[in-house]
Parts: structure tokens; sequence; C-alpha cells
């Protein structure tokens, strides 16, 4: 059931995420899309990712369908929503639930944030635990791209971003230049960015190969493309169908809140 598992996580990376529209675009900086669709394979599997980017007051939640049809049936499927207040560079989490399953094995992973008390409570395939932080900006697989967004337009070229969701981990991103990508939904002039996990006192968590991401600046830098591969055939690929655009407005225009970034955290015992 390992393999089922890391299938999982990979749809949680991966298929989960937004994309675009039309032909290149002459705005540098376009908004956040409204809904978007990819084609995914993973492990030569086809599947649909469907997502929605809603925003609620000051809070902003996308939720992620994803499903692989197979003979008239469903041999994977995934239901991931994230509530979360954008301010800018510093994302404030909410929630995340990712509900799902692969064939016959069925999983439930679900984190809240409690910022007063600075935890953040998780349930799910590991049981349950909590986590102690100090006020570190935190992401998911899909805020993150509201976080990066920030940073590529701040002029930021190597940076990392925490992540919680099916667990805790640290990724470093590093521009490595601008291409013009073709895909089913249209031509988008992108920026290539390559991310790798790095050590935190947890150790090496999360994916631990090289992910590139093609970033389209006109729909707010969410992905055209994504490609990534570690042990062979582990290979996933993700490509933009279809994009709903959103507003001329930014996502959010809350400040970022006062406290310093901090890359690493500390965990309590299992409870």
């Amino acid at each position: 059931m390992r393999d089922g598992r890391v299938v999982s996580r990979w749809i949680v990376v991966f298929a989960l995420l937004g994309a675009a529209g039309a032909g290149a675009d002459p705005h540098p900086v376009g908004p956040t899309p409204k809904s978007l669709e990819y084609a995914v394979r993973v492990l030569g599997i086809g599947m649909t990712s469907r997502v929605t980017i809603d925003a609620e007051g000051p809070v902003l939640s996308i939720s992620s369908t994803l499903d692989a049809p197979l003979f008239g049936g469903v041999i994977a499927r995934n239901d991931h929503t994230t509530r979360f207040e954008p301010r800018d560079c510093d994302p404030r989490q909410l929630s995340y639930v990712n509900v799902g399953g692969i064939l016959a094995w069925r999983f439930e992973d679900r984190v809240e944030f409690d910022w007063d008390g600075h935890t953040i409570d998780y349930r799910g395939r590991d049981g349950e635990r909590r986590y102690a932080f100090s006020g570190e900006t935190f992401v998911d697989k899909l805020s993150q791209y509201e976080a990066i967004a920030c940073r590529l337009r701040a002029g930021d070229s190597d940076f990392t971003l925490n992540y919680v969701d099916d667990r805790i981990a640290r990724y470093r991103f590093v521009v490595d230049g601008e291409e013009v990508i073709e895909s089913p939904a249209g031509t988008f002039r992108t920026v290539r960015l390559v991310a790798g996990p790095e050590r935190t006192e947890l150790g090496l968590q999360g994916y631990h190969g090289r992910v590139t991401y093609w970033l389209a600046p006109e729909i707010g830098f969410y992905p055209v493309r994504i490609r990534a591969a570690s042990r062979r055939p582990f290979r996933i690929a993700l490509e933009l169908r279809t994009v709903v655009r959103g507003t001329d407005g930014p996502t959010s225009e809350l400040p970022a809140s006062d406290h310093r970034v901090r890359p690493v955290f500390t965990i309590e015992a299992p409870r």
C-alpha cells in the first residue's frame, strides 16, 4: 500500500493547483483565476483536476477535485480544500482538508491552525499530532501559489516556503529563466521555477526529487505546466487545459502581519 500513499501525496502536490487562458498577453501580471482545469498524469495514469477559487471576505478558499476514471469507474479521487488569509507575502493558513482514496484505500487529512495558541492540529493517516510554532509563515500545495506570486512580483529569485498539509516540510525555490509554453489552454510566457526539499528539525520531509514549475504572470503566477521525477519510473506531469480568469483587483489588500518569518519550527510529542 506504500505505492498508493506515494501516488496520493502527488495527487495533493500537483493535481490540485491552478491555471490559465489565451495566448501570450502584454500585461505583466494578471489576477488570480476563478477556476481551472488540468490534465494530470501520475505513473502513466491519466487524471483530471478541477480547481475553484473563491473569496469569503478576507479569506480565500481554494477547492480542488481530482479523479482518474477507468472503464466507467474511478480508481482515484481527491477532494482538497484550503482556507487562508492571503496577506501579501505572509499568508495566514486557517484550515486544510484532503479526503480521497486510491482503489480500496481511503484517507482523510485535516489541519487546523490556532493562531492565538500558536499550534497546528493534524488528524489523518499518521494519527493525531500537535505542532507548536512561533509565528512562521505556512502554505500548503494549493495556497503556495499566492505566496509564490507575491515573492516573484517582489523580484525574489531564491526563497523558501514552509508547508503543512499531509506533513510538515520546507522547499527552496530558485528562478531558472523564462520560457514560452504552449498548452491546451493557449500559449503563455512563463517563469520557470525549480524547487527541492530542505532539511528542518524533522529531517528531510516531503517529495525528495526536483520539481519544475512553469508559472504564467498573466494569470497571477498560477502554473501552466509542472514536471517532477524522482526514482524511475515515477513521473508526474501536469498541463493546463482551461481557465476562467479572475477580477482585475488583487486577491487581498490585507497587510502582512508583523511577525518575523522563521524557517525552522518545533514539534511536540504526539497526543
